[in-house]
């Protein structure tokens, strides 16, 4: 989940599944949460974790919030992309035209539609979305609690196109392993093909979405 620039994360979610039940949580972190990141002083943002490391990031995770990781997956933009254009893109509905001019999101009509990889990144990423009504654009006040909720739906959708599309097309299971070979990094013990079929019950469900409860809080830029 590497920024545009350097090495921090631009989004940082963690899933569970509990494997007696078969459902699944998701669980998002902002990536503006001030930390103690192993090896320095003082308190970081714990995006900065990502900058030494994965295992420093989840090192970082299970220090502060006593949440143990098991395995860890890393998708960068292009891999965004390509996943979803893999997937044939994912189905979007808004009640509004949307837009954010700092992404390139522009969904001109209300309704359903199925953005393809470049637009599903950019109304991924949107900070400052924007919805048409009354005959001007308003901004999203929530900005960041917005987008993560915005993204948590997208992963939803994003894995119930996958489900529906293999059930339909057996082949698309192989276009799929092609791009997640090229798009994810993973850690050496998963597999993320036997992860997603142990995930099916719950995507078929809809995957439970949480946030942290956070409070604004005024910082040193340093």
């Amino acid at each position: 989940k590497a920024d545009v620039s350097g090495h921090r994360s631009d989004t940082i979610m963690i899933l569970r599944r509990d494997t007696s039940t078969g459902d699944a949580a998701l669980l998002s972190i902002p990536r503006d949460l001030w930390v103690q990141v192993p090896g320095h002083d003082g308190n970081r943002r714990i995006n900065s974790a990502f900058n030494d490391g994965p295992h420093i990031l989840v090192q970082t995770v299970q220090q502060e919030l006593g949440l143990p990781i098991h395995h860890y997956v890393e998708i960068d933009f292009s891999g965004f992309k390509s996943l979803v254009d893999a997937l044939g893109g994912v189905e979007i509905c808004v009640d509004f035209a949307t837009r954010d001019v700092s992404t390139g999101l522009n969904i001109t009509e209300p309704g359903c539609h199925t953005l393809g990889g470049l637009q599903a990144l950019a109304y991924a990423r949107s900070r400052h979305y924007e919805e048409y009504r009354d005959e001007t654009w308003h901004e999203d006040p929530a900005s960041d609690i917005g987008r993560t909720k915005r993204q948590q739906q997208f992963v939803n959708l994003a894995l119930q196109t996958a489900m529906e599309r293999i059930k339909v097309d057996p082949f698309a299971a192989g276009r799929l392993v092609t791009a997640i070979g090229s798009s994810l990094r993973v850690d050496d013990e998963l597999d993320p093909i036997a992860a997603a079929a142990s995930l099916r019950t719950a995507v078929d469900a809809g995957i439970a979405t949480y946030s942290l409860r956070a409070a604004s809080t005024a910082r040193d830029p340093r």
